[in-house]
């Protein structure tokens, strides 16, 4: 909704000048409006009801305890009399989820979600994973347990192939300290070692793939077992250990699947 307001206000500069850049009206680029006007405007272009609007605006604008001194999330900020200010710049070349995830854990108005909201990110990167694999061409399985082990996010069985591979899925967010780079540093290496982990057993109790995915004992041939790493988000340090084990984001390994003729 933001960026519509944005592209809508400068698309009406650029028509006012002409595209005569020395007469572009450069004092009214922000948008600057009363909160209340705003608000209703976010809550039309996204359609939503105005008490979801109003509390979206207040977790978005700028307040320099919760946006700390990194890069700015809250890119909406609050001027004289009530009104609040859009910058073209802040809001274009924003992170969305980046910064969501950000004031997840800051906002004083969102820690309430902010543990209900974690626990929903690898569901809903699983369920974006399992489109990839078509029912006709795969056998699938998420969540599938390890024994004392750990579990493996998703399991894929390739029909044509007798290909297995387990996928650990990680959600990464980018860093603004080294802290938070060697984070995800620790968190990317948990996964190579919960995808070997996981690889390792189901190669020696081959009866488990047979099992979770009702595999037929008779027709199915489980030729190879192998493991990937994949990442929403890659934002490591390059001190990481080598590893085995690929690790990839999303839009590289869905790069890979539609090309390659099979796992």
């Amino acid at each position: 909704a933001l960026i519509s307001l944005i592209q809508t206000h400068t698309m009406a500069h650029d028509i006012a000048c002409a595209g005569d850049v020395t007469k572009f009206p450069i004092r009214t680029i922000a948008i600057n409006k009363p909160r209340k006007y705003v608000t209703e405007l976010i809550g039309s272009v996204a359609e939503l009801p105005a008490e979801a609007a109003e509390f979206i605006l207040q977790c978005f604008v700028f307040d320099p305890r919760t946006n700390g001194r990194g890069p700015i999330i809250q890119p909406i900020f609050a001027i004289a009399e009530d009104h609040l200010c859009l910058s073209s710049l802040l809001v274009a070349f924003n992170d969305f989820d980046r910064n969501f995830f950000k004031l997840l854990h800051r906002s004083p108005l969102l820690l309430p979600f902010s543990a209900s909201i974690d626990s929903q990110k690898e569901p809903t990167a699983l369920r974006h994973l399992v489109k990839l694999f078509p029912d006709a061409e795969y056998a699938l399985k998420d969540c599938v347990p390890i024994p004392g082990l750990t579990d493996a996010d998703l399991l894929v069985y390739e029909r044509s192939t007798g290909f297995a591979l387990v996928i650990q899925h990680k959600w990464i967010t980018a860093p603004e300290t080294p802290d938070e780079s060697s984070s995800n540093d620790e968190s990317l290496q948990k996964g190579v070692r919960q995808a070997i982990a996981a690889r390792d057993y189901l190669r020696s109790n081959e009866g488990r793939i047979r099992q979770v995915l009702k595999l037929s004992s008779t027709t199915s041939i489980i030729a190879r077992i192998e493991c990937v790493t994949i990442c929403r988000g890659l934002e490591n340090t390059s001190f990481m250990e080598p590893s085995d084990v690929p690790v990839v984001t999303e839009r590289v390994f869905e790069g890979l699947l539609e090309q390659a003729e099979d796992l």
